[in-house]
């Protein structure tokens, strides 16, 4: 069954699941899209642990907030449970193909006036592309061992610095 988009739990009008942050209350369409391959429940390291704190901070600043990331089998009651939308993307080959797998399933997600954010510069070598051409502004994540890894990085780094904007 394809993916038709961010869900809206029916718990979440008991005051359970997801809570629309206030911005969406007064009808804003903007809203902060956070790509990760790493999100618990799945992965619990420092990427995974980053993203979630940045998501909860910007609900608690009031911005509409969706993070997609890496299906890790069953995360429904996790994903229920937060303050934030998941969107779980799935494919295969991760280690090769997670920029393509981002830009295939979060880049129908970008319209103008949202903004995007990787949590990791490898997934926006190709969403940042598609989110120029729809005028979003891009901010990218570099954490530990990408920063070791720059040298062998040259390249695709060069090719996504004009597009990362905020």
């Amino acid at each position: 069954m394809p993916d038709r988009g961010p869900r809206l739990y029916a718990g979440a009008a008991r005051g359970g699941g997801h809570r629309r942050s206030p911005a969406s209350r007064l009808g804003s369409h903007m809203k902060t899209l956070i790509v990760s391959v790493d999100l618990p429940p799945g992965f619990v390291g420092g990427v995974a642990a980053w993203v979630d704190d940045v998501a909860r901070a910007l609900v608690a600043a009031g911005q509409d907030v969706t993070v997609v990331a890496k299906r890790t089998g069953d995360t429904t009651s996790f994903d229920h449970a937060q303050p934030y939308r998941i969107v779980r993307m799935r494919g295969r080959a991760w280690a090769h193909n997670q920029d393509l797998w981002a830009a295939l399933q979060a880049g129908p997600r970008l319209q103008s006036g949202d903004r995007l954010l990787c949590a990791t510069w490898p997934l926006a070598t190709w969403i940042a592309t598609v989110a120029r051409a729809r005028r979003v502004p891009v901010a990218v994540a570099v954490h530990g061992s990408e920063v070791t890894r720059l040298p062998c990085a040259t390249e695709p780094l060069r090719r996504l610095g004009p597009m990362v904007t905020w």
